[in-house]
């Protein structure tokens, strides 16, 4: 079911903040970049649901990717995997765009997750679609 097409939308309706990525994969020939979400979200104003807080998983893709860099911690290299919690390490604390010199006609978005200094994702894309899982 899909959500927004566009990051107005998106950025106006969903807040990503503690949501975690639970997957990343190529697609439509590897040009779109999709992120599987364990989002939580207020679900008072959801009739088909109960008061209170919920999850569902959504689907973020960045459509026409034309630059995605990854940037893990290096405390990665330096833990056991038994010390590394990946619901922690993969729960996002911000995302948004970039400011920076770009072509008008692409987006540049960020995900942090552990470090502001050093966003675990950073894309240059033509477009964003969020939907339902």
């Amino acid at each position: 079911m899909l959500l927004a097409e566009n990051l107005n939308d998106i950025v106006e309706k969903f807040d990503f903040t503690e949501s975690i990525i639970t997957d990343v994969k190529w697609e439509n020939d590897l040009f779109d970049l999709s992120l599987t979400l364990d989002y939580w979200w207020e679900i008072d104003n959801d009739p088909s649901s109960s008061k209170g807080y919920g999850s569902k998983l959504l689907k973020l893709t960045f459509m026409d990717c034309i630059q995605v860099n990854f940037n893990q911690s290096r405390l990665l290299i330096e833990l056991s995997k038994e010390e590394i919690h990946p619901p922690s390490w993969f729960t996002v604390v911000k995302f948004g765009k970039v400011t920076k010199d770009h072509l008008d006609n692409l987006l540049n978005l960020e995900i942090v997750t552990l470090d502001y200094n050093n966003p675990w994702l950073l894309v240059q894309c033509r477009g964003i679609r969020l939907e339902k899982v």
